[in-house]
């Protein structure tokens, strides 16, 4: 009797090691049915990294911009690189898929709010200018 309460610890353990939720000796049909354990994970991705993309202010052309972001927790830091020299800081949060991030080159500062996709390698959105001039616009930003 203690080797069979033994060997049902251990059949428990490995199917919980494995995600099997439960087991039924009779299917019906003559077989087990195996029930697994179907839980969505959360994603582990993070923004963090080298990220390119495009910025198009007020219906004009696009023009290429680059962030490196680090993400601890929910808190976004990082470094802005825009087109003829115009360089910045970033700082923002992730919610969920929701990203808004404040950018400050020298005087300008501007607010971005977008989403990011469940890997973590695609974010797009709109911003505005609030200070050191005006306007808005879109930008997309990939991380290879």
């Amino acid at each position: 009797m203690k080797t069979l309460l033994a060997w049902c610890g251990m059949a428990c353990l490995a199917a919980a090691m494995t995600g099997v939720v439960g087991c039924d000796s009779d299917d019906g049909n003559g077989g087990t049915t195996v029930v697994t354990n179907n839980v969505t994970n959360a994603t582990s991705a993070t923004l963090s990294g080298a990220w390119t993309g495009t910025i198009a202010q007020n219906g004009n052309p696009p023009a290429n911009i680059g962030m490196g972001i680090v993400q601890s927790g929910n808190t976004l830091s990082g470094t802005y690189q825009g087109t003829g020299g115009v360089n910045g800081t970033m700082t923002g949060e992730i919610n969920g898929d929701t990203v808004t991030m404040t950018v400050q080159s020298g005087a300008a500062v501007s607010e971005w709010t977008g989403t990011a996709n469940d890997d973590r390698d695609v974010m797009t959105g709109t911003f505005t200018i609030i200070a050191g001039g005006g306007g808005s616009g879109i930008w997309t930003l990939t991380k290879p």
